[in-house]
């Protein structure tokens, strides 16, 4: 067992400081304030400082990841210890800082890992042949754009262009001709390729609910992109490619966007297939549109959830949720029975006035704006 240190608690704090303490592990502090100090916090990764150091009161806390404590729970965070169970352990390595021994150093902040998942094959064969064939009948039929566009409340113009681009057609599968949207993947290069295609069948009888296949099977629930992430200043991400497209079709900026990437994630667990793009992380911001259902309050709030690792990844991260409506596509479909141009002006406004705080302010975190 490790021998206790002849210093008392009480002495620690008094003899040790906690401003040498973050400068002795080369932390770099700068001036804040009356007895302030500021720098980037040690123990989540970040590109502006926002923790904040207490030299005369001995106490810290970091605004991003809410860190916070004396030199006790800074030692122990500092050097992967327990606090309660390590207690006596933290005591004994200050106390041999005091008497000038040697203690462990730091442990290295790094990006939080999440889950590399599998990459598909670039769409080959015959599926591809379906896949261009379903692209050009919905470019060529303006029957079928009026279909969808008064299905899902969307202007013509957006599903012409969608299907102009080769995200969304009407392929064959199973003798009909079904709408469906495209299966995007990235290399390890960084470079998009075509995996294959989500295809919507209706409901059965006695089923509520339309059913999804993906072509070829097997390729995995991978997010419906529009633009690029890679080289986006503002990523928005809402769940399912109906919200992709309501929120396209709000926007009215027409395609290809311009330094704008919006993600459509297929199913709300699917998330970690979104960091594979790996976008510019001082560069980008995001907005993360959650569905009003627990699936969604779970995407903001889940301990080391979706939005806790977006945080980590974004200059800046923007959160809304829906009060009283399903999902975005509702809110969008009602919106644009009431006053079309007023909706548009309204999201474009709180876009704007989201990215102008978040080029100041990196940890920028509104209240949650609740969209009636």
């Amino acid at each position: 067992m490790t021998a206790i240190s002849p210093i008392s608690v009480s002495e620690l704090k008094e003899r040790v400081s906690l401003k040498a303490l973050f400068e002795r592990d080369n932390h770099d502090l700068k001036k804040a304030g009356a007895d302030t100090w500021r720098c980037r916090c040690p123990f989540h990764v970040e590109r502006t400082a926002s923790c904040v150091v207490h030299d005369e009161k001995g106490f810290f806390k970091c605004f991003g990841c809410n860190a916070r404590g004396t030199i006790i729970e800074y030692w122990a965070l500092a050097r992967g210890l327990d606090k309660d169970s390590q207690f006596l352990e933290i005591c004994h390595q200050l106390g041999e800082l005091v008497l000038g021994h040697a203690v462990p150093p730091p442990q290295k902040c790094a990006m939080p890992e999440i889950r590399e998942p599998e990459r598909p094959a670039p769409l080959s064969g015959r599926d591809l042949e379906r896949w261009e064939d379903g692209c050009r009948f919905l470019a060529l039929h303006p029957a079928e754009q009026e279909k969808i566009a008064a299905w899902r409340g969307y202007r013509v113009e957006t599903v012409r262009a969608l299907a102009e681009q080769g995200k969304m057609g009407i392929p064959i599968y199973f003798g009909e001709r079904l709408p469906a949207f495209s299966v995007e993947c990235v290399d390890e290069a960084g470079e998009s390729y075509l995996a294959g295609w989500h295809v919507r069948l209706e409901p059965r009888a006695g089923e509520k609910h339309a059913v999804w296949h993906f072509v070829p099977r097997g390729i995995g629930s991978w997010p419906f992109v529009i633009g690029n992430p890679r080289s986006c200043a503002c990523l928005v991400i809402l769940e399912g490619q109906w919200d992709a497209l309501a929120f396209i079709d709000a926007l009215d900026q027409g395609l290809p966007l311009k330094n704008v990437a919006v993600m459509g994630v297929r199913g709300s667990g699917a998330w970690e297939k979104v960091f594979v793009w790996n976008w510019n992380h001082d560069q980008a911001q995001a907005w993360l549109f959650a569905d009003g259902d627990d699936a969604g309050m779970t995407w903001l709030h889940a301990e080391q959830g979706f939005a806790w690792h977006l945080r980590r990844r974004c200059k800046a991260l923007h959160a809304c949720a829906w009060e009283g409506v399903k999902d975005f596509n509702d809110a969008h479909r009602g919106a644009c029975v009431k006053d079309r141009a007023e909706w548009t002006r309204g999201l474009r406004a709180m876009m704007r006035r989201q990215f102008m705080a978040g080029k100041r302010t990196r940890k920028y975190r509104p209240k949650r704006e609740r969209v009636k």
